[in-house]
């Protein structure tokens, strides 16, 4: 088996060395071999966001955007006239990894309005004890999400079911905006109420995107993504 090493210039080629390959009932050994690298492919992907999710790491990981979030929030309330913070809700504070994981990934939109309405949803823990420690600060805090306001009552219902009680507002999904847009919009106008949105938290760039905070904090979400552009 006659085999090219190739050569190439911006090294998305990797080094490698093949054993015991079985070619015509022969085993060969190759050295020097060259491959390009390569994403994993789905059922690795899968995997590998399973232990994500399962061994501690991810809510660690959470865990050390919040400390970072509540260092700034405790530094900046005092200096602004009415602080507030915004939380988004679906994987910042409420998880919905259960439901992924039940449906390997594949969640079709009823299976997402089901499990809306099975408020089965649990609190990210970390984030809800900044929860609770900006409202014992007497900062405001209003959620801003992506859900439709259809979806209002179960909404309320989960996160107030899972410790997020007397919150100082919630901003459903403008159907004639973008996701991204939407929340822009919703920011504007807790701060056009008289608010300083002294941080703004997310598991999207589309939740955190286009100002009217002090400062943004993106958490890890290993699910999902959604456009700032998304209808």
């Amino acid at each position: 088996m006659n085999l090219s090493i190739v050569e190439d210039s911006h090294s998305l080629f990797l080094n490698h060395k093949f054993q015991n390959v079985s070619k015509n009932g022969k085993m060969l050994d190759f050295d020097d071999t060259y491959i390009p690298e390569e994403i994993d492919e789905l059922g690795l992907l899968k995997n590998k966001i399973i232990n994500y999710l399962n061994n501690g790491e991810y809510e660690r990981d959470i865990e050390k955007v919040v400390k970072l979030a509540m260092k700034h929030i405790v530094t900046t309330y005092k200096e602004v006239n009415n602080p507030a913070v915004v939380l988004d809700i679906d994987e910042t504070a409420l998880s919905n990894a259960q439901l992924h994981l039940e449906n390997n990934f594949n969640v079709t939109y009823e299976k997402l309005i089901e499990w809306r309405y099975s408020q089965k949803a649990v609190a990210i823990k970390p984030v809800l004890e900044l929860y609770k420690i900006c409202k014992s600060m007497g900062i405001k805090v209003f959620f801003v999400t992506g859900r439709k306001k259809v979806d209002k009552d179960i909404t309320i219902s989960n996160l107030k079911k899972e410790g997020f009680d007397n919150f100082d507002g919630i901003f459903f999904r403008d159907p004639e905006l973008s996701v991204g847009e939407s929340k822009v919009k919703a920011r504007k106008e807790i701060v056009g109420m008289g608010y300083t949105i002294i941080a703004n938290i997310g598991d999207q760039l589309s939740d955190l995107l286009g100002g009217y905070s002090l400062k943004g904090f993106k958490l890890p979400n290993p699910l999902y993504y959604v456009s700032f552009n998304k209808k």
